[in-house]
């Protein structure tokens, strides 16, 4: 059985891991900061017992726990565009537009690909801090209509610049044309 107790990269800290060795027994794998808390009798279970349907439910259940408890993970993190789900490039305000658009939240863990402890883990924290979240989301929709507003500006010139710019030289024709198809839709 190998059991690796030595730190790994600033990304790997705290991650557990089970790999199964050449003769099919489960390693885990405890990054640790400073020392390692697992023995090699804490580790009883296999591969080959733990696949195999005659081994107690409890058993399965322990080594599921054992790996959820070693990697304690937080959901929500503030990263630099904001509040974050861990390992995503997914905002709260993202979930927020459709939990505020009226879904329903099953739905919107499906539309985002979520997972049900992720789900709970967003209403939860939401919840729990609602002022300090709401106050960042009305930022973030204010900052997206500036940007908005921004853009549609920036087009309306453009387009004004490319509707006095006089046609190139040799395609006088092509354009008469094309104003004649727009006369004809009703587009002028």
């Amino acid at each position: 059985m190998f059991v690796d107790c030595g730190r790994r990269s600033h990304q790997n800290q705290g991650v557990s891991r089970v790999r199964r060795s050449r003769k099919g027994e489960v390693a885990i794998l405890a990054a640790r900061e400073a020392s390692c808390n697992l023995s090699l009798g804490e580790l009883p279970l296999t591969y080959n017992e733990i696949a195999n349907s005659r081994v107690k439910r409890y058993a399965r259940q322990e080594v599921k726990l054992m790996a959820d408890i070693a990697n304690p993970q937080p959901t929500v993190i503030r990263t630099s565009r904001g509040l974050s789900i861990a390992g995503r490039r997914l905002t709260l305000y993202s979930i927020m537009d459709y939990l505020q658009a009226g879904w329903p939240p099953h739905l919107v863990r499906d539309e985002f690909n979520l997972t049900d402890n992720q789900m709970a883990d967003v209403l939860s924290y939401i919840e729990t801090h609602r002022d300090e979240v709401e106050q960042e989301y009305q930022a973030v929709l204010q900052h997206a209509e500036e940007t908005r507003q921004y853009w549609e500006e920036r087009t309306r010139e453009r387009r004004k610049h490319i509707a006095q710019t006089p046609p190139k030289p040799g395609q006088e024709e092509i354009r008469a044309r094309l104003q004649a198809a727009k006369a004809r839709l009703g587009m002028v």
